[in-house]
């Protein structure tokens, strides 16, 4: 097998800052949307938990 971890690193944290990025903005929207909605807030923050662990696999 040959890898080269750095060049899989460099593209796989790219992808994890943009994926973040996109995350981030959309959970933004959906807090201002809904501010008085707390459920959906804490579900979606959970979501984004779920996401960041299965992508750290």
């Amino acid at each position: 097998m040959i890898e080269t971890p750095k060049t899989r690193d460099e593209s796989s944290l790219k992808l994890w800052i943009s994926l973040f990025t996109v995350s981030f903005i959309i959970l933004a929207i959906l807090i201002y949307k809904f501010k008085k909605n707390y459920i959906l807030n804490k579900n979606m923050y959970n979501f984004l938990i779920f996401l960041y662990i299965f992508l750290r696999k």
